[in-house]
């Protein structure tokens, strides 16, 4: 899952109608348009400019069509979001169930800005609209390093017995390692299910990060490496520990990742107050540990709602470079057992 060389176009999609996948009952007459290809999350290499020639970036853009007679015009909008001016590209309608809007030039910015366009398809009167699609474009060459997951193994089974402190009262336990030729002294940032749990730099051609926190309850947990958000490795490890459920949701910043900013602060008061939200069991009460350990006394107290889940609204968070600033929760059930979150580590910013 390591990505090499990558062109650098991430690409979300923002669905905003329903989607005709699959569609073998829908009614075949009513006008519909949906834009199938890029799709979310989506990476564009420098093998999918189909004209090497043309400056830019050429990408053909496919939709699915319902309900549109042949010869009916068909129109692609696309819009820059950041010059604020957009281009349409026009097509009859060949009756075949799709479209592809062929050539479409990008223009590419640097990967700390890059450009952003968005699609939308539509009938020539303009009364159908497809879903939306952003595409962020990176117009520079990244060349990535490799990463291979040592343990755990991709795909492996973790129970109790893989607890590498043998004691489940401060949360399951295990050492995660790595290769890479990434370099010696190379930083690299490592993330459980999109949180950060560990920044270090690599030693040699390897990196361990030493007793790293998973949540309880169990099920399958998505670890991340990473040098940038380009360059990256996935492995997925499916634990049964028999703990209750405990798992901070909230906040889990992607954008960028590991950085609580100014989008999370819910209070109009100076500095930052965000909330944080836990996933536990019904009635469970959850303790939560903003930059302290489990041994001192929790920042704050609730009780899990019928649902499970608890919100502990405007919490007050300090300034903090990247990776300087944790949360952690501790969850007890109505029997008294005890499940504990993983250690989510973050840098603070209400300006970023």
């Amino acid at each position: 899952m390591t990505h090499r060389r990558l062109f650098a176009i991430t690409l979300t999609a923002l669905f905003l109608s329903g989607g005709l996948a699959g569609c073998s009952g829908c009614d075949q007459t009513t006008k519909r348009i949906e834009c199938i290809d890029p799709v979310s999350g989506q990476v564009i290499t420098m093998a999918d400019d189909i004209n090497a020639l043309t400056p830019g970036i050429q990408i053909g853009v496919t939709c699915t069509v319902r309900g549109f007679d042949i010869g009916d015009r068909l129109s692609l909008n696309v819009y820059d979001e950041i010059a604020g001016t957009g281009r349409d590209y026009n097509l009859p309608y060949d009756g075949t169930g799709t479209v592809e809007f062929s050539p479409v030039t990008l223009q590419g910015g640097p990967v700390d800005s890059p450009s952003r366009y968005t699609f939308i398809a539509s009938g020539d009167d303009g009364d159908v609209e497809s879903n939306a699609v952003t595409v962020d474009v990176v117009a520079e060459i990244v060349t990535c390093p490799e990463f291979d997951f040592i343990d755990p193994i991709d795909g492996e089974d973790w129970n109790q017995s893989d607890d590498s402190v043998g004691d489940l009262s401060d949360g399951f336990q295990h050492d995660v390692i790595i290769t890479t030729d990434a370099g010696d002294a190379e930083s690299v940032s490592l993330y459980l299910n999109d949180a950060l749990v560990g920044t270090g730099t690599v030693s040699g051609t390897r990196i361990e990060f030493e007793d790293v926190t998973f949540p309880s309850g169990g099920g399958p947990m998505v670890l991340r490496i990473q040098t940038t958000e380009l360059c990256f490795a996935e492995a997925t490890v499916n634990i049964d520990d028999g703990s209750p459920a405990c798992n901070i949701t909230a906040p889990v910043p992607t954008d960028p990742s590991g950085w609580i900013n100014a989008t999370f602060d819910t209070s109009t008061s100076a500095g930052m107050q965000a909330d944080v939200a836990v996933e536990s069991e019904e009635g469970a009460t959850i303790e939560l540990f903003v930059d302290i350990a489990l041994t001192e006394t929790p920042t704050l107290t609730g009780s899990a709602d019928s649902s499970g889940d608890l919100t502990f609204s405007a919490v007050e968070l300090a300034e903090a470079a990247f990776g300087e600033l944790t949360l952690q929760a501790r969850c007890r059930d109505a029997a008294g057992n005890i499940g504990v979150s993983s250690i989510n580590f973050y840098g603070v910013d209400s300006v970023l």
